[in-house]
Formats: C-alpha cells, sequence, structure tokens
C-alpha cells in the first residue's frame, strides 16, 4: 500500500508514505528516513461516506418521511505514519521533512491511495494541524484532510466516437461526470443519452466540454441538460460536423 498527498503547487514536495512490504522497503534504501505507514493506518478511505440529509417526523404516524434527496457529506480522511531515521540521516533533515509537512497547510493536495484496488485519487486539504510526535529517533506523524468530492477516482479512460456513437463502459460504481474533446473543425456538436440533450453552437478547430462545470473551450452552450455516466456499459449519440471525431473521457468513481 502506498499514499501520497501531492500538492498543486509544483515548488512543494509530495508526501509519500508506504507500508511495510519488502518492494516498498526496497525502494526507501536510499532516503535517510522511512515514512512508513502504521498498523492502522487509514481511517475515512475504506468507509462509505455519511449521506447528508436526515427524515423529518411523520405527525401522527409511523417512521419519518423520506428525504426530497439522498446526498453524501465530505469525506475526512486521517494518514497514520511513523518516521524512522537512518543511521546516515540527522536531525536536519527531519527538521526540513517536518517544514514540508507544515507548508501544506492551505494547500490545494491531490490525495492518491494505491492498494490492491488499484489507484484512486480524490481531492482535498489538510483540515487539521498536523500531529508530530519525535523521540529518540522515531517520530509519529498523523495527517488529516477533508475531501470535499467524497467520491474515490480511478486512472481516466477514453472512448472513441464510431458511426455517431460512443460505446463506453464506467468500472467503478458510481456515476461519474465526462469531457468530451472534438479534433477537427467543427461548426455544431450534439451529445444525447437517454432524454438528456447538449447542444453546442460555435466555429472553432478542436473542442472541450467538461460537463464537471459546463465551459466549452470555445462557442456556446445552447442546450444544457448534461448528464452523469454511470455504472455499467452504454452509449452516447453524436451528432456533429462531417470533419469532426469525438472522444469522450471518464474517470470510474467509487463511494
Amino acid at each position: 500500500m502506498k499514499i501520497s498527498l501531492i500538492p498543486d503547487d509544483p515548488s512543494l514536495l509530495p508526501i509519500v508514505a508506504w507500508d511495510g512490504s519488502t518492494p516498498n522497503r526496497i525502494g526507501q534504501d536510499d532516503s535517510q528516513f522511512e515514512i512508513a505507514l502504521d498498523r492502522y493506518s487509514t481511517s475515512g478511505w475504506y468507509e462509505s461516506p455519511e449521506v447528508n440529509e436526515s427524515t423529518i417526523e411523520r405527525p401522527q404516524d409511523d417512521g419519518d418521511y423520506w428525504p426530497s434527496r439522498l446526498t453524501l457529506k465530505k469525506r475526512v480522511v486521517t494518514i497514520r505514519a511513523h518516521i524512522v531515521q537512518h543511521a546516515e540521516s540527522s536531525t536536519v533533515e527531519l527538521s526540513r521533512f517536518n517544514d514540508l509537512c507544515n507548508a501544506l497547510a492551505g494547500q490545494r493536495l491531490t490525495l492518491m491511495v494505491e492498494d490492491p484496488s488499484g489507484r484512486r485519487t480524490a481531492r482535498c486539504y489538510l483540515s487539521s494541524s498536523t500531529t508530530w510526535k519525535s523521540n529518540l529517533g522515531f517520530t509519529n506523524l498523523t495527517l488529516i484532510v477533508t475531501c470535499p468530492d467524497p467520491l474515490k477516482y480511478g486512472e481516466p479512460m477514453s472512448f472513441p466516437e464510431v458511426y455517431g456513437l460512443i460505446r463506453y463502459r464506467n468500472e467503478g460504481t458510481a456515476a461519474t461526470w465526462p469531457r468530451f474533446d472534438v479534433s477537427g473543425h467543427v461548426t455544431s456538436l450534439m451529445l444525447s443519452s437517454g432524454e438528456s440533450k447538449v447542444k453546442w453552437e460555435g466555429d472553432a478547430d478542436n473542442l472541450s466540454i467538461d460537463f464537471r462545470d459546463m465551459i466549452p473551450s470555445s462557442g456556446r452552450i445552447t442546450a444544457d441538460q448534461a448528464f452523469r455516466i454511470p455504472p455499467g456499459s452504454g452509449e452516447i449519440r453524436i451528432t456533429s460536423s462531417p470533419s469532426a471525431t469525438v472522444t469522450m473521457t471518464i474517470r470510474p468513481a467509487w463511494r
């Protein structure tokens, strides 16, 4: 298992913690210290997020009224690790690493977890001060991050248009927003899934529309019924300019 906190700011270095498996330990042989995950290293990542709604009492009848909708709360993840210094390291290196951890406060981060399920990520920020306890070359480190979007995302998958259809498969268990990229000259575009339709008009060489924000790289959206891609297989109908080719990219999502 490997857990990384990767800042958006390229001037800051990521924090990477490993489990005690042999390949991971070999990978840290040249390091001045090891950032090793504790036995109970993670909470909040493998558990499902809480539901955001609550029920309302039903007067003079059994039970409660159903909520009008069911949405999820943010995901809060706690990472517990310890730092073991090697013989060639000193307190100077440990102090610099402490500075690195504290520098991530107030930064936008990506939480990446690599385990038997593969590589999954979530956007996050440090939501609590770093817990740092050091004694005789052994340091305990606790990081708590908040993910406003509670879903975990896999590696991007792309699906090309073939004769006006995009056939896809979402390997995750939750619906996910797609991004459509058009190569070639395009003046009109319509994307359909079931009864939902998105129409675009303009004049562009190449085009990108991310359904997460519905802001096209050029032109304008004239019909906005943005849809998510559900788990499993399905089709998207495409109507576009003859010289244009459409590709859909999704990131499989899990709760």
